[in-house]
């Protein structure tokens, strides 16, 4: 008899089963999410770093120009304005404004619309550009200027619409 009482069923019981159930479903509710959008934030972080790149190379060739200016396209179309900055077959950059100053143009990792890199300077003199990525996580805080007041009707550039959540922008003023 004494023996009996020392054995013990093997398994768990239906209550055990249900705590450790329920345990495991609420950490799914709470990591699933976080992984989901990690995709997007890794896009997200390489337009700000393209774009910021793009700043850098702009800058430069505003410092050794002459005339101080941004690159000049103003004739181009709004959707042919980024690919101007350099006239080489894409994504290569060894002709163009900004050949010497950058050796491949960005491409975002979509390329599609609305998730590619545009470009427009403010005036005719281009004393001031805009570089600007359209930002899939709609979590995201780190937005820069999207401003385009005094950019003219031709060289506006529409805001990010579709399934794109925020507009970086980074603004080149001199």
């Amino acid at each position: 008899m004494f023996a009996k009482l020392l054995q013990r069923d093997k398994g768990f019981t239906l209550l055990e089963l249900l705590i450790v159930s329920v345990i495991i479903g609420i950490l799914a509710v709470i990591i699933v999410p976080g992984l989901a959008s990690g995709p997007q934030r890794a896009r997200d972080a390489q337009r700000k770093a393209d774009v910021r790149g793009l700043k850098n190379a702009l800058e430069t060739y505003y410092n050794d120009q002459s005339s101080a200016a941004y690159p000049n396209v103003a004739g181009a179309s709004a959707g042919a304005r980024y690919l101007a900055l350099c006239t080489s077959t894409f994504p290569t950059c060894t002709t163009g404004p900004l050949s010497g100053y950058i050796t491949t143009l960005p491409q975002d990792a979509k390329n599609s619309s609305p998730f590619v890199y545009q470009y427009a300077q403010k005036d005719a003199t281009s004393t001031s550009s805009q570089v600007i990525a359209c930002l899939e996580n709609s979590k995201e805080s780190q937005t820069a200027n999207t401003s385009t007041v005094g950019y003219n009707t031709q060289q506006t550039i529409a805001a990010c619409s579709g399934t794109a959540n925020q507009t970086y922008a980074v603004q080149t003023i001199n």
